[in-house]
């Protein structure tokens, strides 16, 4: 029987898709050279058996002109392929059946039969010093369309039961147990950024913001901070006044502010700025006081244990409560069986792997909205912030123009718990800049029907400029 396995998150364990499935999967993800001699690649995990032949089908999309040199290989370093994107030479190892090919579209495809030793591969761009072969050629930037892996194997139900011993979460097959570790409630990582709650929950504690320090910031402090939130918000709702777009303000709540409960420290119900700036504009409607949003069941179910992001669930509450203020619908959506996915805390832990269980959103209605979705424009910075992505989907219900000024929370919109993923399947345009200001000259230039503006709370620490 044959199986085709499909990547399904960069940073956790592969979803197992019912037989015969084909998805597409790492769309948009994009690395780069390194500096020097440097490799810069990604992990990409295989579900698949080790010492089992798969075929591993990549396309991907290379500027041309770049003399680029893409790299493909195992664990160890050893290669299975490099290929000069501009002249589609390749080479490849002695046991990879290995063809190259431009699809009609410009894509290049690769497609590679090896057997696997471990089940990851590693995919980047290679300084060409590594192949004398095509000195000279630098590396670029890629973006990954498709990864696909095909193998020969029995049925799921058939499967043997063994378990994989690997120091690497990768290795570790799609349906994995799940265990514990016991730490005492208050286990800081060594940097102190981090802290062990009560449940398995981690949570921010200290850090560049010192979220610890502004818990118990005094309110004559407190309230200077707050002064200039509150005269940026209102200086940028006369801004949408004057450009006539919506406007709406979120600052997305820490969470501990929101499961008090499980934290190994007092959180006094959010920091002193966030509640200071939260009653001055109570009654304000551009102003989301996303503390209310929450009830006992919603608030567990939106913040994952041993992750500084919210869940897909928690920002489809937050989408949907500024469809709310917008006057607009929601989706329908339902949610899958919790499964296991990789937490973004685990380097302020030595590297120690932990995982959360966490569910995906299905919904045809945004199946069916993102029939046309494409990326027509991305602007690069040396750092996350002046970073920007835009999307233009005809096929979206609300033909509308919307642009975030906003951080992580909302991202580069490849996974559901990032809250640009809602927004690029539901409006026909939809712009992400990373940044804590709202940009007037690109208001004035893009003309939306809708700005919003996003932090979080212990960068409320940071006023904007403006």
């Amino acid at each position: 029987m044959k199986q085709t396995l499909i990547g399904y998150d960069i940073l956790s364990i592969l979803h197992t898709p019912h037989q015969g499935e084909a998805r597409s999967a790492y769309r948009g993800v994009e690395f780069w050279e390194g500096s020097g001699h440097d490799w810069h690649l990604m992990q990409v995990p295989l579900a698949v058996p080790t010492d089992t032949e798969v075929t591993v089908r990549i396309v991907v999309e290379a500027d041309p002109d770049a003399g680029s040199l893409l790299y493909v290989g195992k664990v160890n370093a050893e290669h299975l392929l490099f290929l000069n994107t501009s002249t589609l030479e390749f080479s490849s190892s002695e046991n990879v059946k290995a063809n190259v090919k431009q699809q009609n579209g410009g894509a290049i495809e690769i497609n590679l039969t090896y057997q696997i030793s471990a089940p990851i591969l590693f995919l980047g761009s290679a300084h060409a010093s590594q192949n004398p072969q095509y000195q000279g050629k630098g590396a670029r930037q890629y973006t990954i369309l498709m990864i696909e892996i095909e193998y020969w194997s029995k049925p799921v139900s058939e499967k043997n039961s063994g378990l994989i011993i690997s120091s690497d979460f990768m290795a570790h097959r799609a349906n994995v147990e799940l265990t514990s570790l016991t730490l005492p409630v208050g286990y800081s990582s060594r940097d102190r950024v981090l802290a062990v709650g009560r449940n398995g929950y981690i949570f921010v504690y200290e850090g560049t913001n010192n979220h610890a320090m502004q818990l118990t910031m005094p309110e004559e402090i407190a309230s200077d901070y707050a002064d200039l939130w509150k005269r940026t918000i209102n200086n940028r709702k006369n801004l949408s006044r004057r450009h006539k777009f919506q406007f709406l303000q979120l600052v997305i709540p820490e969470k501990a502010t929101i499961l008090p409960e499980f934290a190994p420290f007092d959180t006094y119900g959010g920091s002193t700025i966030f509640k200071a700036v939260n009653a001055a504009f109570e009654k304000d409607a551009d102003y989301i006081n996303a503390v209310k949003l929450f009830d006992d069941k919603t608030r567990l179910l939106s913040y994952p244990t041993a992750n500084n992001h919210m869940t897909a669930f928690g920002s489809f509450v937050m989408f949907s409560e500024m469809m709310r203020r917008l006057g607009l619908k929601s989706p329908k959506v339902e949610f899958t069986t919790p499964r296991p996915q990789r937490s973004d805390l685990a380097d302020h832990f030595g590297g120690i792997q932990i995982f959360q269980l966490a569910s995906d959103p299905i919904s045809p209605e945004l199946d069916d909205a993102a029939r046309q979705l494409s990326i027509t424009e991305r602007v690069t910075a040396k750092s996350k912030v002046g970073t920007g992505i835009t999307w233009h989907n005809p096929s979206a219900p609300i033909k509308k123009k919307v642009i975030a000024f906003g951080n992580s929370f909302f991202d580069a919109g490849d996974f559901p718990h990032q809250l640009s993923w809602w927004f690029a399947r539901w409006f026909t345009e939809f712009q992400i800049v990373w940044t804590a200001d709202m940009i007037e000259q690109t208001v004035a230039a893009r003309k939306p029907d809708v700005v919003i503006c996003q932090t979080i709370e212990r960068f409320m620490i940071r006023p904007p400029k403006s």
